[in-house]
């Protein structure tokens, strides 16, 4: 078993939460394609191809979960094939709960863990409420309640993300923990609260969403490198792990049928406790 590393924790959870920004697009592309306009579905078939060139992205994040989970690379027997946004929140909520078991009594890599989680919660939650706003403006597919919900689920969120950045961010060397959830929180504090506005303002929204997707992609690179990890050469996150991203490439989306598979119309379902008494 390999040791893991302070970077191993927060990389974890930041790929264990942020995957479902991928499932819950092929879930939305599944519904918005029920809805039977032309131009509609021929947008949810451009959207899938798009999921499915994130494969490999999609596969290295979950091997990342995998080898912090093992302690090691998984084998390629013990590889499990997520096709669904369904097979992903079950995998989700097992591996979230046996992780925080792991760390009962380790305070410091339990929050490192928790403050990669909430921010890929965060940023999970922000790619399902711009993929709502710019359908909405795009098709006419309103959707005020599923706007309200995500922007409700991005605040919850904050104020847990809060909590642990502000825990790390007391530790010597580790203040841009704090500092860089404080960025995204005022980068992202106007246009929630224009929400409440009316639809006509959204299109000026969406810029500032848009960024705040890209900070928090910053952020996560530039904190990873503040923590201790493994060399270049053997980075967990994508080496040591030769297989083929086969169990997330054949994602349940190739066709007619399986994009009628519609869900309940609900986008988004990460709702999960990351409080710190987890």
């Amino acid at each position: 078993m390999e040791a893991r590393t302070l970077r191993d924790h927060y990389m974890g959870g930041y790929c264990l939460s942020s995957l479902g920004s991928y499932y819950n697009q092929l879930k939305m592309a599944r519904h918005y394609h029920s809805l039977g306009d032309e131009d509609l579905k021929q947008h949810c078939i451009d959207w899938l191809a798009f999921i499915q060139s994130k494969s490999e992205t999609m596969f290295h994040r979950y091997l990342m979960v995998e080898y912090l989970q093992l302690g090691r690379a998984p084998t390629e027997d013990e590889v499990l094939s997520l096709t669904t946004p369904e097979q992903y929140r079950e995998w989700l909520k097992a591996t979230h709960e046996r992780l925080l078991d792991q760390y009962d009594g380790d305070e410091l890599i339990c929050y490192l863990y928790l403050y990669g989680y909430c921010q890929g919660d965060v940023y999970t939650a922000l790619v399902v409420l711009i993929s709502v706003v710019e359908l909405g403006l795009a098709f006419r597919t309103h959707n005020p309640d599923q706007i309200e919900a995500s922007v409700s689920r991005i605040q919850t969120i904050m104020e847990r993300w809060k909590y642990f950045g502000e825990s790390i961010g007391e530790l010597d060397g580790l203040q841009n923990f704090s500092l860089g959830f404080y960025k995204i929180q005022s980068k992202l504090h106007g246009p929630l609260e224009l929400f409440s506005s009316s639809e006509e303002r959204f299109a000026l929204i969406l810029d500032d969403l848009k960024e705040s997707l890209t900070l928090l992609d910053n952020l996560q690179e530039s904190l990873a490198q503040l923590l201790p990890g493994q060399d270049d050469e053997s980075d967990s996150e994508h080496s040591n792990f030769a297989y083929s991203s086969q169990a997330i490439s054949d994602l349940d989306m190739n066709s007619e049928e399986n994009l009628s598979k519609t869900p309940d119309s609900k986008d988004s379902d990460q709702s999960k406790d990351t409080s710190p008494n987890s």
